[in-house]
């Protein structure tokens, strides 16, 4: 959801730091980089509790013919403002993760972890870069994604984001409400 956080620039047009109270929905592809990609969709929350820590859930599924994949992640995370516009944030907790295949389904409890930096470049744009792990199957998935919000009011965005990950890239596009 990071490493190149201080190449980003405050912005005197910022009217205030990223969002870390929202909910979402996102039209999602997996194996975008493959010539036989999966549609699914995204459902996204995140709560700030206080002025330092947030709740975050989200849940993907994707869906082809007879074979369905579930990933469900909940965590608690840290964030520290960095100036007015920027925030640099990491967290974890745990991970669930369900295949079905036809006749067979297999499931998974793990973990997860997360890190990455988030800028408000002005009142209408807001990007992020994000690291995370989870285990889950015996095996761990590290991800990192790249993306972006635009504002059309206060409490409405539209964002797209392009997550590269170890079995495969997915691409995510959705609306999110912010309160």
């Amino acid at each position: 959801m990071a490493l190149a956080g201080t190449m980003f620039v405050s912005n005197a047009e910022a009217s205030e730091g990223p969002s870390f109270t929202y909910a979402s929905a996102s039209y999602m592809q997996l194996g975008v980089d493959q010539s036989d990609s999966t549609d699914g969709f995204g459902l996204d929350l995140s709560i700030e509790m206080n002025e330092l820590a947030f709740f975050r859930a989200a849940h993907e599924r994707y869906s082809e013919g007879g074979l369905s994949a579930d990933l469900t992640r909940i965590g608690l995370g840290l964030k520290k403002a960095m100036n007015d516009s920027t925030a640099l944030y990491g967290g974890a907790g745990l991970a669930y993760g369900k295949l079905d295949v036809g006749w067979a389904s297999d499931s998974d409890t793990g973990w997860q972890v997360f890190g990455g930096v988030a800028s408000r470049l002005n009142k209408h744009v807001e990007l992020y870069g994000e690291l995370s792990h989870y285990d889950l199957f015996d095996s761990g998935e590290t991800d990192f994604a790249l993306g972006s919000r635009f504002f059309v009011s206060d409490r409405a965005s539209f964002g797209a984001a392009y997550i590269f990950g170890d079995g495969a890239d997915r691409l995510k596009i959705g609306f999110t409400f912010h309160w």
